[in-house]
């Protein structure tokens, strides 16, 4: 199985919300405070751990809720609004159950995911420190094939040079 490039990192209880089998309750919008130009296939990690859960694409982004005199309010009149009832189901909250780490911001952005699959074991991975949102996907089995593939180029380079004449 060929894994995708990049991983989007993303908080339980999210995670199996988005990876959900029955598509009538299954998360379709990642809630994030910033837009997002990426698009394409990126695998699903949750964070702080150290496994792969399944993959999704990223198809679209826009913008869902402003903040105005401290209340969430739709961006236009034609804009979906991210606490519209029929929103619920796709963004997994909804007014009252919305998690309490949005409450300091002032735009929220619905990130469109589609064709999400969890996989039949989890990965192993390990992303490098620093990354947030969206870390480079290694798994350990490519990290172990590097490695040999840089053992085998050095055994090698030593082979040729003990055949080299002085």
């Amino acid at each position: 199985m060929t894994l995708p490039e990049q991983a989007i990192l993303i908080r339980q209880p999210w995670v199996d919300r988005i990876l959900e089998p029955n598509e009538c309750f299954r998360k379709t919008w990642e809630i994030r405070s910033f837009a997002t130009q990426k698009r394409g296939k990126f695998a699903v990690a949750v964070v702080g751990e150290k496994h792969i859960l399944g993959e999704v694409e990223l198809t679209d982004c826009f913008q869902v809720a402003e903040k105005v005199d401290g209340c969430w309010c739709p961006v236009s009149d034609e804009a979906p609004f991210l606490f519209d009832p029929d929103n619920a189901i796709k963004c997994g909250f909804d007014m009252e159950t919305m998690p309490d780490y949005f409450a300091s911001k002032s735009k929220l952005f619905a990130w469109v995911l589609r064709n999400a699959r969890r996989y039949d074991q989890p990965i192993k991975w390990s992303k490098k420190d620093g990354a947030v949102v969206f870390a480079n996907v290694e798994s350990d089995k490519s990290k172990k094939d590097k490695k040999t593939d840089k053992k085998h180029k050095k055994d090698k380079t030593k082979s040729v040079k003990k055949n080299e004449k002085p």
